[in-house]
């Protein structure tokens, strides 16, 4: 966030350390010294770390009673259209934090901790990942469902690696229906609600219907997709149980789009770009005698992040793509499915398509905005049943910061 001139120590947890990952531990580091620069403060702690804070932040980041509501823990006072009010008297280090009176007499301290884990950002990496990759190193996910349940260490570990590499299995949950919902009561993750809900429940069963209102519910193959783009902001994650699985076919299928993404930047810049600058148009009808929706939202196929410019989402939905566009130029429309097709080739790639069964009691586990999944085809009388469900990323990143703040 703010200007860090000498990278202090990265301490790694277990966790952390296993999934090849960094974790900054703020833990016992004192302020050592602190120096006025014009706008700013310059702050230096004891292990090296030398940070420049604007006064401003400073002055609004005030934790004291009159400042910082003690039981709402919401701001109370606004620095804006208060001039006057960012002007420091002094700053100095007392007891190592950071004490600092300000011209009309408030005085604010912040100890070191507070101002390491605040003034810089300190999220996970994110690793794109191949299918030769994933094949070597899917053991390094995997979890046992009842594990994450029982021990909050390694519903830790397991939620940072989904986080890294947006993908993971849990394994040994029961071959019953309901096993999602314990494990999202128990956890504290909630499910999103769809239009796909049983009955009016979060979850979602998966198996050969008649007259089936989405593919998935036939027996037939389901290319690489993303679900539910027809949504403004589709659903962060997808969880699917498998209760029976089919021994004649229907392996399951997944694609790191993000992976898929630079590397079709790197063979075609220009089709990249069309892929993401021109909206798509995705729609869900249902097909009932009296419908109960008609869902439609328009995506980039990638869509980036606008810092980086790297690709942070994947809307990919050959099933539900609308055929209205985003755009009524022809040679736009025409380049845009040529992009589309290579990078449709590149996803199904043995560089980039993985593809295993799973075992019943498995739980694939996957960023539905990031990795793709699908099927191969499996037989039309299978007894194959999943039930799945949704998680947002809000909720996922939130769990996590609960669980940081036990070391």
């Amino acid at each position: 966030m703010f200007a860090v001139r000498v990278a202090r120590r990265q301490v790694q947890s277990a966790a952390a350390h296993r999934f090849g990952t960094k974790a900054f531990s703020a833990q016992q580091v004192q302020l050592a010294g602190c120096t006025m620069s014009g706008s700013a403060v310059g702050l230096e702690f004891d292990d090296g770390t030398k940070l420049e804070v604007p006064t401003v932040y400073l002055r609004d980041s005030c934790r004291c009673p009159e400042c910082f509501h003690p039981s709402t823990l919401q701001r109370r006072v606004s620095v804006l259209n208060q001039p006057g009010i960012t002007d420091i008297e002094e700053a100095r280090v007392q007891q190592g934090a950071l004490s600092v009176l300000w011209k009309g007499g408030h005085h604010t301290k912040l100890d070191a901790q507070w101002l390491l884990r605040n003034t810089r950002r300190q999220d996970q990496p994110v690793t794109a990942w191949t299918a030769p990759w994933m094949y070597d190193n899917l053991d390094r996910i995997t979890f046992g469902f009842q594990d994450v349940i029982d021990d909050p260490s390694v519903c830790e570990a397991w939620l940072q690696a989904f986080k890294t590499y947006g993908f993971g299995r849990l394994r040994g949950a029961n071959l019953q229906l309901g096993e999602l919902n314990r494990l999202s009561e128990s956890v504290g993750i909630p499910m999103r609600t769809t239009i796909y809900g049983e009955g009016g429940q979060m979850t979602f069963q998966v198996s050969s219907k008649p007259d089936p209102n989405n593919q998935a519910y036939t027996a037939d193959a389901l290319g690489l997709h993303t679900d539910l783009p027809f949504y403004a902001a589709p659903p962060g994650a997808q969880l699917l149980h498998f209760i029976r699985k089919d021994e004649s076919g229907g392996a399951s299928t997944f694609c790191d789009g993000m992976a898929a993404a630079d590397e079709l930047r790197a063979i075609d810049p220009e089709g990249w770009k069309l892929l993401t600058t021109v909206p798509v148009v995705f729609e869900d009808i249902d097909p009932s005698e009296n419908p109960k929706y008609h869902l439609e939202a328009a995506h980039p196929v990638l869509e980036l992040d606008p810092t980086t410019e790297k690709c942070r989402a994947v809307h990919f939905n050959n099933g539900v793509r609308s055929a209205v566009w985003g755009t009524t130029d022809p040679e736009v429309i025409s380049a845009h499915y040529r992009a589309t097709e290579l990078l449709d080739k590149l996803m199904n790639s043995d560089q980039f398509m993985f593809k295993m069964d799973a075992l019943p009691g498995d739980v694939w586990v996957f960023n539905n905005r990031r990795v793709l999944h699908g099927r191969e085809a499996m037989s039309v009388t299978s007894p194959r049943m999943l039930e799945g469900c949704y998680f947002e990323w809000d909720d996922i990143h939130s769990k996590l910061r609960l669980l940081s703040k036990r070391h």
